[in-house]
C-alpha cells in the first residue's frame, strides 16, 4: 500500500503487512494512519475485523488489534494522539478501546451497556461514568472481588479520564491494581435494630477494626445522608474513643431512622455495600 501527496502527488510512504484492506482513516495531523482489514472476500455488518494502526513518518505498524466491529468505523481525536476502536454492537452491551497513537498501549476503555450506562477507565483504575454503572461493574484485584464504588473516593476522576482521552499524560499514584490493603471491618453495636427508642437522642455505639489497611476516616449516615460534624447539636459529636470502638451521640429524625456506617482505609478504600 503507497500513501502519496495529494497536493504535490510524492510518494510519501510504502506501507507493508496488510491485506484485503476495506477501509482507511487518516488522523487530521497526517501522522497516523489506520487500516480496517477482513480476510472475507464477502463482509456482512455484523463482521468483525482487524485494525491497524500504522505511523506514516516511518512507514512502520504501531499495532493490530482484532475482533472489532465494522459498523461504527474507529476514530482519531481531534489532536492525533488517541484513535478509539469500537467492539460489540451499538446500543447494546459493546466497549470501545482507546490507544495512543505514539506507541499503541491501551489508555483507556469504555463499556456500554443495554441500559444507556456507561463507564470509562484507564488501565490504573481511574474512572468516569453513570451512576447504573454499578449494577454491571465490580473491581477485581488478585483473588479478591470489590463492590463498584468502594474506590469511589480515590478512583473516581473525571478529569483525569478525559486527559488520558486526550492522550495527555497524567501524573498519578498507584492504581487499583497496586498493593491496596483492604477496609477496616465496621459494625453498629449500639443500638441494635429494632430496639425501641424514647429519647430525642442516642448514644451510637460503633466497632471499627482495622483489617491491615489501617483506619483513615470514619462515616456516619442517617437516612442515606452524611451526618456532619458542623451540623452543631445536629450533628455527630465524637464522645469517647477506645481501640475498636467509637461512640456518637446523634439527634434522632421524626419517622424512620435508617443508619449506615462505613471506614476508609489509609488508601481510601472503603467496605462494599
Amino acid at each position: 500500500m503507497r500513501v502519496w501527496d495529494a497536493q504535490s502527488g510524492r510518494l510519501v510512504r510504502s506501507l507493508e503487512g496488510y491485506s484485503n484492506v476495506w477501509s482507511l482513516t487518516f488522523s487530521l495531523n497526517g501522522k497516523s494512519l489506520l487500516t480496517s482489514e477482513n480476510s472475507d472476500t464477502i463482509t456482512t455488518s455484523s463482521k468483525s475485523v482487524t485494525i491497524k494502526l500504522w505511523n506514516l513518518e516511518n512507514g512502520k505498524l504501531i499495532r493490530s488489534l482484532e475482533g472489532a466491529n465494522d459498523v461504527q468505523p474507529p476514530a482519531f481525536s481531534p489532536n492525533g494522539k488517541t484513535v478509539a476502536v469500537p467492539y460489540g454492537l451499538p446500543y447494546r452491551d459493546s466497549s470501545v478501546r482507546t490507544l495512543s497513537t505514539e506507541d499503541g498501549t491501551d489508555v483507556a476503555t469504555t463499556l456500554c451497556f443495554d441500559d444507556r450506562s456507561w463507564i470509562t477507565y484507564t488501565p490504573q483504575g481511574y474512572y468516569h461514568g453513570t451512576e447504573k454503572a454499578s449494577r454491571h461493574v465490580a473491581w477485581r484485584v488478585g483473588d479478591r472481588v470489590y463492590d463498584f464504588d468502594q474506590f469511589f473516593d480515590k478512583f473516581f476522576t473525571p478529569a483525569v479520564v478525559v486527559k488520558a482521552l486526550w492522550g495527555e499524560r497524567v501524573a498519578v499514584g498507584a492504581g487499583i491494581g497496586g498493593n491496596l490493603a483492604p477496609p477496616p471491618r465496621v459494625a453498629i453495636l449500639s443500638p441494635r435494630q429494632g430496639d425501641k427508642l424514647t429519647r430525642p437522642d442516642i448514644d451510637m455505639v460503633v466497632d471499627v477494626r482495622d483489617a491491615g489497611g489501617g483506619v483513615d476516616e470514619v462515616r456516619l449516615y442517617q437516612n442515606g445522608k452524611v451526618v456532619e460534624r458542623s451540623l452543631g447539636d445536629r450533628g455527630v459529636k465524637p464522645v469517647t474513643e477506645s481501640a475498636n470502638a467509637k461512640h456518637f451521640r446523634v439527634l434522632l429524625l421524626d419517622g424512620k431512622n435508617l443508619f449506615r456506617v462505613i471506614a476508609f482505609s489509609k488508601d481510601r478504600v472503603r467496605p462494599g455495600r
